[in-house]
């Protein structure tokens, strides 16, 4: 008489043990695709945007409007 025991990866309790698979339809699967996508192009939109803006006013001084702050006042005509 023999006693068959078996032991490793193959066995009930081994194969029981891992995580169970999260269940998601495709129709979830897909939208979290599409959230990725959209916040990845806002993220690259925005992030061209501020580096334009950056170099527009760095290169490109005439190309931003002037401000009343930046316009020097005739002092001759104030004082008479």
């Amino acid at each position: 008489m023999g006693v068959a025991l078996y032991t490793g990866h193959d066995t009930k309790v081994m194969l029981n043990s891992t995580s169970a698979k999260p269940k998601r339809s495709g129709l979830e699967d897909r939208m979290n695709i599409y959230f990725k996508v959209t916040f990845a192009s806002q993220f690259g939109v925005t992030f061209l945007w501020y580096g334009g803006a950056n170099l527009a006013d760095c290169y490109l001084p005439f190309w931003t409007p002037r401000t009343k702050s930046s316009v020097t006042p005739d002092r001759s005509r104030a004082s008479s």
